[in-house]
């Protein structure tokens, strides 16, 4: 987590997973934290300004809170205006903590369609405190990307209310004007925009009507509907509710047909009765969009010792840098000592990466700004900037700083196109998510290409020798893709992955 102050507002990035952001109750300038498409499980800490009375715990926000989330659906952005009050009933347990937008399963939200259509769930989105009821005395904002023209609603403790209320505006004056717990929403372009008194589960989702068709013999009159010859169901809900678990449906054939009995009776079951034959794995689904990754050609495969020293070589490397004998690492790139360099590198790099972090040993931070200032041998072809980088994503890998000859062995490979020695299962399965919302997908463990772009978004591996064409169409991709451009070291390392890898739909 990296924090600086521009124009007037606190910058706070996340790039790490099960990230605490502590606001301080003198807080009185906006903050604003945006959170990478790896960042899961971020959540906001307001206890230290929270009190507690018999009946109720509140929170009183000193500043505006923007959040810019980067999920598997795009940006997810939450406003909280500055002066907001946020009440929960003491009974709830509620501290202060606030989760940052997490996108759910569809099948976590069972939508009450109206009479007479079928609903399929588009997004699910969590944001709040779990199912702790919070309440606002102001509206929040909250912007989900592409969702414009989806009905919208709310799910808590397994009920779903839907949000009929349309926004008179897109603005603050017209949130707040909404009754206690009240909603609505608007679109605004291609988005769906939510001003909400209360945080929880929300989903969109589309309705579709089913056809009545005309039928009978002689003068009619009467009337029939088409009966479903087909249904595909989606996963099970995690939700209980009145002792049965629900399961949307995700295509039925004809369109608009009606279910039977025993297709309706299939969307149920009792709690915790798990059929023998029912699925563990996600579907797969069928790409419905062209993403063209045909020039993508992998270099050689980035793991292949092309030009690349030997595991010795690296070793000796990361022997130099773990020293922190600037005199050793001065000798073997060639260079003369600059302390301003190091100065400067301290400031706009070495300070951001320890951010967060604790018990960061002074001798760490020095090999940092040594590595990030001079390089090694294997490493001064890539500039300060590129081997902050790797250092950035060696963090959001494993959620520390290099600082032991081992540790920056794995740098050091990194930095040449090598897997690490040391493997994060947590950070290739969020990997493994990405992979499936770019390729629609989940990779395939015998396929190399497959495995080397998960190590790659993992990890951040860089190419032996850049292709800046491949680079550019990657960039694209990605906005394409994730609807913002790239921010965060994570957001780079899946670039490379989409550029390098040779993965492919």
């Amino acid at each position: 987590m990296t924090a600086t102050t521009t124009n007037g507002q606190n910058i706070i990035t996340v790039a790490s997973p099960n990230t605490e952001i502590n606001i301080n109750e003198s807080a009185t300038i906006t903050s604003m934290i945006i959170i990478g498409s790896l960042a899961n499980n971020t959540t906001i800490n307001f206890s230290a300004f929270a009190t507690t009375t018999a009946t109720s715990t509140n929170v009183t926000l000193g500043a505006l809170i923007q959040i810019q989330a980067m999920t598997s659906l795009g940006r997810i952005d939450v406003n909280i205006p500055a002066g907001t009050i946020i009440t929960s009933a003491s009974s709830s347990g509620w501290t202060g903590i606030i989760n940052t937008p997490i996108v759910k399963n569809n099948d976590s939200v069972i939508v009450a369609h109206e009479s007479g259509k079928t609903a399929s769930v588009t997004s699910v989105v969590e944001v709040g405190a779990d199912d702790v009821k919070l309440i606002f005395d102001k509206a929040a904002r909250i912007l989900i990307t592409g969702q414009a023209g989806k009905n919208a609603g709310y799910s808590r403790s397994g009920n779903f209310y839907a949000i009929t209320n349309i926004c008179s505006a897109d603005t603050q004056e017209a949130g707040n004007a909404l009754s206690a717990e009240g909603d609505c929403k608007i679109d605004v372009g291609s988005d769906l925009v939510i001003w909400t008194k209360h945080f929880t589960k929300f989903a969109t989702y589309t309705q579709t009507t089913i056809p009545v068709s005309s039928g009978g013999s002689g003068g009619g009159g009467g009337s029939q509907t088409t009966s479903c010859n087909q249904v595909t169901y989606d996963d099970w809900s995690t939700i209980c509710a009145s002792g049965l678990q629900y399961r949307n449906i995700k295509s039925q054939s004809p369109t608009g047909c009606t279910l039977t009995t025993e297709q309706e009776n299939n969307r149920k079951k009792q709690c915790n009765i798990i059929p023998l034959t029912a699925s563990t794995t996600p579907i797969i689904l069928i790409a419905t969009s062209t993403i063209d990754t045909s020039f993508v050609k992998p270099v050689e495969l980035i793991t292949v010792n092309k030009g690349v020293q030997q595991w010795q070589d690296i070793l000796a490397n990361a022997t130099i840098i773990a020293s922190g004998k600037i005199e050793n690492i001065l000798a073997a790139v060639g260079q003369k000592r600059n302390n301003k360099t190091e100065d400067s590198v301290k400031v706009k790099y070495a300070n951001k990466l320890i951010s967060g972090l604790k018990n960061v040993a002074v001798e760490t931070k020095t090999s940092i700004i040594n590595f990030i200032a001079y390089g090694t041998p294997l490493t001064k072809k890539l500039g300060a900037g590129e081997r902050a980088g790797v250092v950035n994503s060696y963090k959001a890998a494993f959620g520390k700083v290099p600082s032991t000859e081992a540790e920056w062995k794995d740098v050091i490979a990194i930095s040449n196109g090598r897997w690490p020695n040391v493997r994060n299962k947590q950070a290739e399965d969020r990997a493994k998510i990405v992979f499936k919302k770019i390729y629609l997908r989940n990779p395939n463990k015998t396929n190399t290409n497959d495995n080397t772009a998960v190590v790659i978004m993992a990890y951040g591996l860089r190419p032996v020798d850049r292709n800046l064409n491949s680079e550019k169409t990657a960039i694209k991709i990605f906005k394409r893709i994730f609807k913002y451009s790239p921010i965060l070291a994570t957001d780079w390392d899946i670039i490379r992955a989409i550029g390098y890898s040779g993965a492919k739909r």
